[in-house]
């Protein structure tokens, strides 16, 4: 009870993510990131990332607004055929 399951079907190699982090700021406080995803299959696909934070992180910036699932945040997506789509956002560690 009260456990949540996802279950990915489909895809078949024609999504595909990618995070490209950038270096942190000298004090080591922030990281820029940018998720890009990438679709291969000849029809649209719905795709969802929980970000996770750790203890002391926040998400700042996000370039689209973020949902939430299960306490994290959430990027949800409709990206299209044979399309990308990309997220930027900083992960920020509190002093």
């Amino acid at each position: 009870d009260g456990e949540t399951a996802d279950i990915v079907i489909g895809g078949g190699g024609a999504i595909r993510l990618d995070d490209d982090t950038a270096a942190r700021t000298r004090d080591g406080a922030v990281a820029r990131h940018r998720l890009t995803v990438r679709n291969a299959a000849a029809h649209p696909v719905t795709f969802e990332a929980r970000l996770r934070t750790g203890a002391g992180e926040r998400i700042e910036g996000p370039s689209t607004r973020l949902g939430s699932k299960d306490g994290a945040a959430l990027w949800r997506v409709t990206v299209p055929a044979n399309g990308v789509a990309r997220l930027d956002y900083r992960l920020v560690t509190r002093d």
